[in-house]
């Protein structure tokens, strides 16, 4: 159980949303401790939960690693859609309060609150925050390359014979 518990910990990407460091993104820890948990006998609700949580994770990291937005929304969508973005949600909330008070101790206290209110699942809480960290910036690029594709297509056009901007041509559909 620890050994997965280690595992969702590290290897995270760092930053806040829009502006993260996927160079701090890892895979291997998760990978060995996936592997070690396939190969025991006997698993508790709570090391099913984390396994889960973990394969999870690990298919999100490899989709910001391959800069696979679509993808990573697609796993959010499927596999996650629900419990652990309330619980990540509920977590991340927490943990910025405590922050700004710089309280460990708060941080400790709110994120056991937030395992108290969390619904049983088939999923485990751990990785929730990463899981809605991730979600924050694959919808933030999605939205920022639509709004790119958006802007550099259906312009103004220039007359060439005033000079002028045309405004009338500009499409608003994209938008």
């Amino acid at each position: 159980m620890e050994l997965l518990q280690d595992a969702l910990a590290t290897g995270a990407m760092s930053g806040k949303t829009g502006a993260v460091d996927l160079g701090t993104v890892q895979l291997k820890a998760l990978d060995q401790a996936v592997a070690q948990a396939r190969l025991w006998q006997v698993l508790t609700k709570k090391v099913r939960g984390l396994l889960s949580s973990a394969e999870i994770v690990r298919k999100l990291r490899t989709c910001l690693l391959g800069r696979d937005w679509d993808e990573a929304r697609s796993v959010l969508r499927t596999k996650v859609a629900g419990e652990l973005s309330e619980a990540g949600r509920a977590v991340a909330a927490a943990r910025e309060e405590a922050e700004a008070s710089r309280g460990v101790r708060a941080i400790e206290a709110e994120h056991e609150k937030a395992l108290a209110r969390r619904p049983a699942g088939p999923l485990a809480l751990e990785g929730a925050e990463e899981i809605y960290a991730i979600g924050l910036e694959v919808n933030n690029r999605i939205v920022t390359m639509a709004l790119r594709r958006a802007m550099g297509t259906g312009g103004p056009v220039r007359d060439p014979a005033t000079g002028q901007l045309d405004v009338s041509l500009i499409r608003r559909d994209a938008l």
